[in-house]
């Protein structure tokens, strides 16, 4: 047997060992917390550029309209860099709603220069709906069923790219830098969201890289305390964010007391890890306690935030991925 060693980073602990039967945590996930230690030791470049608070766009309240109708509450935090500026996008857990972002991190990473999303998914928060008002089912107390799970991916997270899409041709952001961070239920809506955006072929308006793209925009993921929920299973789209082509960063967070969440993150992260080959791009961070999804950040001395934001400035501030026109050049005007 080979010896371990407890390895602390920022709050967090992981069991360092070589592979084998009796080691409680792999040794690929190990790696990932070592990894994201150089991660969260790199210079905050992205602070030393300074932002101006007098032009940071106030929050305002906005609505996504699906395509079966439904009106979504949203929270709209702007950016002050313009056509630069990255795009997060956060997804509660079931249960919650927009407003557990809307008083922390969200506006932390608004002060750093990304603009921020939050919303209030069907049949939660602001959100909430009729029972079997747009689809005739009828539902007892309201429960949601795995048709409305899918259609958080297919209808509401795609009426969100929309708003995303118009202000990028606002230039007022870089659709191109966009980062989900999804928490419990969030984090499977997450998964399979950036499935679905890479999957999308691009306009058929040139040749090769010239083609206008209709996705590929999802770059970086976070996931807190990932659960699957019915409907929204982790294999099949984690087959596209670790392909190494598609360079997507991943970072799964846990706590280290909740057994059932932690054995669940340590076999997405795997999942992730598998065939892509790609642990520069891959993060596993495991905090002391039983404090799941969006609760991992009330604690100031988990660090939480602050390691969001590294894992984000490396994900997305740093791509180099200029902004381009994203409409199609054989659309009508």
């Amino acid at each position: 047997r080979h010896p371990m060693k407890i390895l602390q980073l920022s709050g967090t602990t992981c069991i360092d060992s070589l592979r084998t039967r009796r080691a409680p945590v792999s040794f690929g996930v190990c790696l990932a917390l070592a990894g994201l230690a150089v991660v969260l030791a790199a210079p905050r470049s992205v602070r030393a550029q300074a932002v101006d608070p007098n032009k940071i766009p106030a929050p305002r309240d906005v609505t996504f309209t699906t395509k079966d109708r439904i009106n979504l509450a949203g929270t709209y935090l702007g950016s002050n860099l313009g056509r630069e500026a990255p795009v997060i996008v956060f997804l509660h857990r079931e249960g919650g709603n927009r407003l557990v972002w809307t008083k922390g991190i969200a506006p932390a990473l608004q002060q750093e220069g990304y603009a921020v999303i939050t919303v209030d998914l069907r049949g939660h928060g602001q959100s909430k709906v009729d029972a079997g008002a747009n689809d005739g089912r009828r539902r007892r107390n309201d429960k949601l069923v795995p048709l409305d799970y899918k259609h958080m991916v297919e209808f509401d997270l795609e009426a969100v790219k929309s708003f995303i899409y118009e202000e990028h041709q606002a230039e007022r952001l870089n659709m191109n830098k966009t980062g989900l961070v999804g928490a419990e239920m969030g984090a499977a809506v997450a998964v399979w969201y950036a499935m679905l955006d890479w999957q999308k072929p691009p306009h058929p308006d040139g040749i090769g890289p010239n083609r206008t793209p209709r996705g590929q925009d999802i770059r970086a993921i976070a996931l807190l305390t990932p659960e699957n929920v019915p409907g929204l299973h982790y294999p099949q789209p984690l087959i596209v964010p670790r392909k190494p082509k598609w360079e997507i960063h991943r970072l799964v967070a846990v706590g280290d007391q909740d057994k059932k969440g932690l054995r669940e993150a340590e076999r997405i992260y795997e999942l992730f890890t598998k065939l892509g080959k790609n642990p520069d791009r891959s993060y596993m961070q495991i905090y002391p306690g039983e404090l799941k999804g969006a609760d991992l950040l009330t604690p100031k001395e988990l660090n939480v935030s602050a390691h969001l934001s590294k894992f984000f400035e490396k994900s997305l501030k740093s791509l180099p991925a200029n902004w381009r026109d994203r409409k199609s050049k054989i659309a009508a005007d």
